[in-house]
């Protein structure tokens, strides 16, 4: 069972203690689909340097987390079409927009092989290819949707990837 969710940096919030951000996450991030506070925030938002982190657990291991914060809506667009790429290829690779973390998708037909590389250590895991797929591609699905229903204006900007996230479906048959 996965649990993938978006969560945004707060407008103004600086992170200056890593741990602490991790251990008190909600004075840090609003998560995407909590509609009162993203309500509230969504016009202090700077809307080309959006921060958040991408959260996803396969039950009770941890793939990514608040540590991997970056600019979120980047980052989903590039986890989408890796994740295209991958199913093309074979593989494919990508890197965090603002910080030099690899990430390596690898489909190996009934699973896929998610890495993560921070410097030297590159961490790996095995995770079902149906399930996978069917899980990232709805909450990166849910991301772009969630701030589209926030704000209209970003329809012209996510298009694109609700677009792309659709093709990979198709092309998978999911």
């Amino acid at each position: 069972m996965f649990q993938i969710k978006s969560f945004l940096l707060r407008p103004g919030k600086t992170i200056e203690n890593l741990e602490d951000a991790i251990t008190n996450y909600q004075q840090y991030f609003i998560a995407i689909d909590d509609k009162n506070e993203m309500t509230e925030i969504i016009k202090n938002l700077d809307r080309f340097y959006i921060e958040g982190a991408i959260i996803i657990y396969y039950y009770d291991k941890k793939i990514m987390d608040f540590d991997l914060w970056d600019l979120i809506d980047q980052l989903w667009s590039y986890i989408v079409s890796t994740i295209k790429m991958a199913i093309l290829n074979g593989e494919a690779e990508t890197y965090f927009p603002d910080q030099p973390v690899k990430i390596i998708i690898k489909d190996l037909r009934k699973s896929i092989l998610f890495q993560i590389q921070v410097q030297n250590r590159i961490m790996s895991h095995v995770l079902p290819r149906d399930e996978f797929l069917q899980e990232i591609l709805k909450a990166a699905k849910l991301f772009f949707q969630e701030m589209i229903n926030y704000d209209n204006e970003f329809y012209k900007r996510y298009k694109f990837e609700l677009e792309e996230i659709e093709s990979i479906k198709n092309l998978v048959h999911i």
